[in-house]
């Protein structure tokens, strides 16, 4: 018996190492025709606070604190979840502690960390006052996590060739940057509207980008162009990758603009969402408007599938989970919906 399990794994190490990480294929998702809408309950509505002009990044503090950045007012807020009441978080400018454009916020403990995009990240406690703040070189585009001193970043840069790529960097303050993948972006040649005739050559337009998550001790990238997600420790190697079979997505009215030669209908996961247990993908397959949205386990094993009760159609409606909390938001309107998800 001994040698029999010896063998086995053997067998399984020689197998990791021709043949890289476990690829698991042939999964397919539920048809999309017949799915409920995902269990929500509102616990909160900012909608009537008619100060907010247009909220980004939301997240709650352990006691029941909400953080946002004001897009069109430029600045950093905060109020009591179930008592709307809008207190400034820092200042806008160009001072130190200052941000111009926040790309990105990351709550932990009593510790505010800020992406700016003057190239820096700026700590400071949840009063808004600075505790230390970092410049750096790279271009990044978002802030994916934290993980003890190390913070995960998305970086953008573009090959001699032109093609566009998205990066997973990890960085810290006193080692720098180091990046850990990076997958291609799909752009696609559109058509300028002039005097309400089409007109070819508008340009290169941005239709799919992978999408990254930190869950609780992952990380999760997807795929640009089909339903597949990698999972990876936290220096970058990846430990499983899951291929699902999911049917062709619906063919918005907006991409009627574009190329149809370059596959447009190939474009799987729109959003990764973390839970306290595993994580969320929201698709670009649509039921009447409304997208699919399925739950994995930490290691990536489909656990449930549903139909997100909100229309993301235009781009100005988004959605953001942190936690146990389901943020609502349209970036045209004042304000934002807060949900609980039902287990």
């Amino acid at each position: 018996m001994a040698r029999i399990r010896f063998k086995a794994i053997f067998y399984v190490i020689v197998s990791t190492l021709f043949f890289g990480c476990p690829k698991h294929r042939g999964a397919a998702l539920p048809p999309i025709e017949g799915l409920g809408d995902l269990p929500l309950f509102q616990v909160a509505d900012f909608t009537r606070t008619p100060e907010i002009a247009s909220a980004g990044f939301p997240i709650v503090s352990s006691e029941d604190e909400v953080f946002f950045y004001d897009i069109r007012l430029r600045q950093l807020f905060k109020s009591d979840l179930d008592r709307p009441k809008l207190l400034s978080v820092g200042s806008s400018g160009e001072g130190p502690g200052e941000y111009t454009r926040v790309l990105g916020l990351l709550l932990e403990k009593e510790h505010l960390y800020v992406l700016d995009a003057r190239r820096k990240i700026i700590c400071m406690d949840t009063a808004g006052r600075l505790v230390w703040e970092e410049e750096f070189t790279q271009n990044f585009t978002g802030l994916i996590g934290k993980n003890g001193d190390a913070f995960y970043l998305a970086e953008m840069r573009t090959q001699e060739d032109g093609q566009f790529l998205l990066g997973l960097t990890k960085w810290t303050r006193d080692k720098g940057a180091r990046l850990l993948c990076e997958k291609p972006i799909v752009t696609a040649r559109g058509y300028a509207l002039y005097e309400g005739k089409l007109i070819e050559g508008g340009g290169i337009f941005f239709l799919a980008n992978p999408v990254f998550a930190m869950i609780k001790n992952a990380l999760v990238i997807s795929a640009s162009t089909k339903y597949e997600f990698d999972i990876l420790d936290f220096d970058g190697n990846i430990s499983q990758t899951r291929v699902y079979g999911a049917p062709a997505p619906e063919l918005r009215e907006d991409m009627k603009k574009f190329d149809t030669s370059q596959g447009l209908g190939n474009y799987a996961i729109a959003k990764i969402l973390p839970l306290e247990r595993g994580f969320l993908t929201v698709s670009n397959y649509y039921l009447k408007g409304k997208p699919r949205i399925d739950r994995f386990s930490p290691s990536g094993d489909l656990v449930s599938s549903h139909i997100l009760p909100f229309e993301l159609d235009p781009p100005s409606k988004d959605v953001v989970i942190q936690g146990e909390y389901l943020f609502y938001i349209d970036t045209e309107l004042p304000g934002f919906q807060v949900f609980r998800i039902a287990e």
